[in-house]
């Protein structure tokens, strides 16, 4: 069998492994304006990929690297390459629009960012899912002032990558891709209305160096299920 037989055969016969979790407190509020996405990673600190707010393709090489954080030992594959970032952006931007609408009005300043807090314990995906660990949730924070009661969609992680060692994991995972969005509805004076967290995963199981079409592919799927879920 040649190797593009052999590769096509895999990808037919791939199992995919899919995720999806949502938090959520009800949104209290009607005529809601729609602001533009605001991007986690332009106001947060750190390293996106350790951070888990990527927005692009990772490009995993070199194997995997075992380090000591003082909490206990963590792989992470040795080389870690972001591309794409920009193409990405635009692609977010334009499937908010699509499943949201058209954003209708424009902040003076972003509202500050959601506050994170880390998930004790462990859980059954650590070992070979498309995180960066420790897992966290995100609650959103009042602040800031608007002319009218505000939805601001917060993009946490919008990616796609082949196959590698997210920080913390055991086995390391196949090829997939990962997105997490949080809808935030804010009112006049800053207070928070109420939230939707969706975070959807997809691991293609036998694919392991994923060309751009079928990464593309896996964004695909995820944007349909989460678009569900934030509407």
């Amino acid at each position: 069998m040649s190797n593009w037989l052999l590769v096509a055969a895999l990808a037919a016969c791939s199992t995919h492994a899919n995720h999806i979790e949502v938090a959520a407190e009800p949104i209290r509020a009607e005529g809601l304006a729609l602001a533009a996405p605001v991007f986690l990673v332009d106001l947060d600190d750190g390293e996106p990929f350790r951070r888990n707010t990527v927005v692009g393709n990772v490009t995993f090489s070199g194997g995997f690297v075992t380090e000591s954080t003082g909490e206990g030992l963590f792989n992470v594959s040795k080389d870690i390459d972001v591309s794409s970032g920009e193409k990405y952006r635009k692609q977010v931007a334009d499937w908010l629009e699509d499943a949201l609408g058209r954003p209708s009005v424009e902040l003076d300043a972003p509202p500050p960012p959601p506050e994170r807090r880390e998930r004790r314990g462990t859980a059954s995906r650590d070992g070979h899912d498309n995180v960066s660990l420790p897992r966290f949730e995100l609650r959103p924070v009042a602040g800031g002032t608007f002319e009218q009661p505000v939805l601001v969609p917060w993009v946490v992680t919008y990616m796609s990558h082949n196959a590698g060692w997210f920080f913390g994991q055991e086995f390391g995972t196949a090829g997939g891709a990962r997105i997490r969005v949080m809808l935030v509805a804010y009112d006049r004076d800053g207070s928070v209305l109420g939230y939707t967290d969706v975070d959807a995963s997809r691991v293609s199981e036998r694919v392991f160096s994923p060309t751009g079409p079928q990464m593309q592919d896996w964004l695909i799927v995820l944007e349909r299920r989460v678009a569900k879920k934030l509407q």
